[in-house]
């Protein structure tokens, strides 16, 4: 039982510290966004249930930007899609 609990904390520090290297890929957030009938941050933050200034923070005008996991986890959620169809690979994994 230890064992899995301290498994378990590693995978989130992990987790916490490769999300640093994520980053929106805009055009398939675009149109993932566009065929469910989203066109601005305002309209993605109702959707997703998640305040203003997260979206904001999270996307640019051309849906570019760091994601973070509470709106990556949510977005692939409500959208019904994996979270590589939303964010590009981190650089360290193509070394």
């Amino acid at each position: 039982m230890n064992i899995t609990l301290t498994v378990f904390h590693w995978t989130i520090a992990r987790i916490q510290v490769d999300l640093a290297d994520l980053y929106w890929i805009s055009e398939s957030v675009a149109n993932i966004l566009h065929r469910n009938g989203i066109h601005t941050r305002d309209e993605l933050a109702k959707r997703l249930d998640i305040r203003r200034a997260t979206i904001y923070r999270n996307f640019n005008a051309d849906w570019s930007g760091r994601a973070t996991m509470v709106v990556l986890v949510r977005a692939a959620a409500v959208f019904k899609v994996s979270l590589g169809a939303l964010v590009k690979e981190p650089a360290w994994a193509t070394r």
